[in-house]
């Protein structure tokens, strides 16, 4: 008697063997914004803060270089624009 193959199954991830790489990423992620809220922090001659104050920092000090990187793009773009128009 002949049996039907069985249909290929896709390979299923087990959450245990995913979340390390995420929690490793995120791990990344945290240690070069505090690692850049600590040079900063250094460079203005600010007293250490708490490890929460430190966070909370790093989370501020990261919005402030994102929108200060935002403002320096949309100016540049803004003026390519109006040199290629000109």
């Amino acid at each position: 008697m002949l049996s039907h193959p069985r249909p290929i199954q896709p390979p299923t991830h087990n959450s245990a063997t995913i979340r390390p790489t995420i929690h490793l990423i995120n791990l990344i992620n945290v240690k070069l914004l505090l690692f850049i809220s600590n040079a900063f922090i250094n460079t203005m001659g600010i007293t250490q803060p708490s490890a929460k104050a430190a966070n909370r920092a790093a989370w501020f000090i990261f919005i402030m270089l994102c929108g200060v990187l935002s403002t320096v793009v949309t100016i540049a773009f803004a003026g390519i624009l109006w040199v290629s128009h000109r």
